[in-house]
């Protein structure tokens, strides 16, 4: 068998159909933002819910990450978990 890697574009002009259900397109647009912080914050970023308030623990593993491998390994981690942090965020403020 042979697998071509392809990304949603692609499988879009292709016709084919993404495995993805309403409710997760919805969860998959952030709800959570970044703030830059000024240049002496003991944070680089603080990550903010909807209504503003930071999310501690994103805010804190981002700034421990910082002192323990690459800036793109932080990054790409970071990409792992926002989606599942902003599920947690969104499910959160329904209840």
């Amino acid at each position: 068998m042979h697998y071509k890697i392809v990304d949603a574009k692609e499988m879009e002009d292709e016709g084919m159909s993404t495995a993805v259900s309403p409710t997760q397109q919805e969860i998959s647009l952030s709800h959570i933002r970044r703030v830059a912080g000024k240049h002496d914050d003991p944070y680089e970023t603080i990550f903010v819910n909807q209504q503003g308030l930071p999310i501690v623990p994103l805010t804190e593993w981002y700034r421990l990450r910082k002192y323990s491998g690459p800036e793109s390994t932080r990054n790409t981690y970071l990409a792992c978990l926002q989606p599942f942090l902003s599920y947690l965020v969104h499910s959160h403020q329904s209840c």
